[in-house]
């Protein structure tokens, strides 16, 4: 695990740019405020070890400082393309990441394809209205979360999917899972969360022995299309089934 302390202005701790097979162990304690943490751009099937980006790990529990500013990142880990091309991030692995403390996503896919996320933290982003413990956007694929821990981050929302075929199985959030609208054919499976919010626009969204309101006062509200869900209410002990006809579901059936 190298240690990787850039100052408040300086450039992102880690660059990766068609990295292929390979294992990495990274420590970043610091980098430039509008920098990321660790950019990975066209890398396939890239393994990270037990990644660190943290204002909790090691001396001063805080990101590194040169008594001129806090080299807070702007994000944790970013999965996604080489330039402007189609030269998308694939099939990469990231293990029981630490990623505690920066501004905005600690957890980013975006022109990604089928990365995997299993295990560790993403909690305490600073952001007030752009934080995010996973941030999936329009552009990821068949990406999967499992068995990650969400909490403490200042937004009220905590995972954001807009991508399709997004996997999140086993999770736990004290926030908002939040699914927008042109998102396609995403699945979750288990986990406790707080509010699950499907909107107009997203389809067939499935959520299947899902646990919410964690903390009392979580709502489940759906406004997409052919949502199919199985879900329970923590606070009163109560399920919620979806009672889709075929015709509805359908209609060639």
């Amino acid at each position: 695990w190298p240690k990787i302390e850039g100052h408040d202005g300086s450039a992102h701790g880690v660059y990766l740019r068609g990295i292929l097979h390979s294992t990495l162990q990274l420590n970043v304690r610091g980098c430039g405020t509008t920098s990321d943490a660790i950019l990975m751009e066209f890398c396939v099937c890239t393994h990270l070890d037990t990644p660190i980006v943290s204002n909790n790990e090691g001396t001063g529990g805080a990101f590194y400082n040169d008594g001129t500013g806090v080299a807070k990142p702007r994000r944790g880990i970013v999965v996604t393309r080489r330039g402007a091309g189609a030269e998308k991030s694939g099939h990469c692995m990231i293990t029981n990441a630490v990623i505690e403390g920066v501004a905005y996503a600690g957890m980013t896919d975006d022109y990604a394809v089928g990365t995997l996320w299993q295990g560790g933290t993403s909690e305490g982003h600073t952001d007030a209205t752009n934080a995010r413990g996973y941030l999936n956007t329009a552009n990821a694929v068949a990406c999967r979360v499992i068995d990650v821990d969400f909490e403490a981050n200042a937004s009220s929302i905590d995972i954001d999917i807009s991508g399709d075929e997004t996997e999140l199985r086993g999770c736990h959030s004290e926030d908002e899972v939040f699914v927008r609208s042109g998102a396609n054919d995403n699945v979750f499976i288990g986990g406790d969360y707080e509010d699950i919010t499907i909107i107009a626009g997203a389809t067939d969204t499935r959520l299947r022995d899902c646990r919410y309101s964690r903390y009392g006062a979580g709502v489940f509200t759906d406004g997409g299309t052919r949502t199919i869900y199985d879900i329970q209410n923590i606070t009163t002990d109560t399920r919620s089934q979806s009672d889709i006809s075929d015709t509805a579901y359908n209609a060639t059936s």
